[in-house]
């Protein structure tokens, strides 16, 4: 019963580990340069999807570590109780494996907006 109990515990910090490495941490400032500014940038759009994808892992953390030390202290067998941590797990865990997708397909380097013709051809030409 006790391994029982530490398996949401051992799967959120996995989680939590695997959106370190994945997610990594967004910069505030551009969270709430797309929050108050009038036009985002890519920059900022990026971070406040990060942000809002920690919020998910940290909501679904909470979860999991509710439930275990719930399940620990009352030792419940409740299906509905598993069924809704599970439920949990896999979508904070497609949420990750979506973000890291995405992130690796991404362009890579700078993007040039608001040039000339001119410009990018003389970058380009580099």
């Amino acid at each position: 019963m006790a391994r029982r109990s530490l398996l949401p515990i051992v799967v959120t910090a996995m989680q939590v580990a695997a959106a370190i490495v994945v997610l990594g941490v967004p910069h505030p400032g551009d969270v709430i340069g797309f929050l108050m500014g009038s036009v985002p940038t890519l920059g900022q759009a990026v971070a406040m999807l990060q942000a809002l994808l920690w919020a998910v892992v940290a909501g679904s953390a909470l979860v999991s570590l509710w439930l275990g030390l719930r399940q620990a202290r009352l030792a419940l067998r409740m299906r509905t109780l598993r069924q809704a941590w599970a439920g949990a797990v896999v979508v904070v865990g497609c949420c990750v494996l979506l973000a890291g997708v995405a992130h690796r397909l991404a362009t890579p380097g700078e993007t040039m907006t608001g040039g000339s013709v001119q410009e990018a051809r003389q970058e380009l030409a580099r």
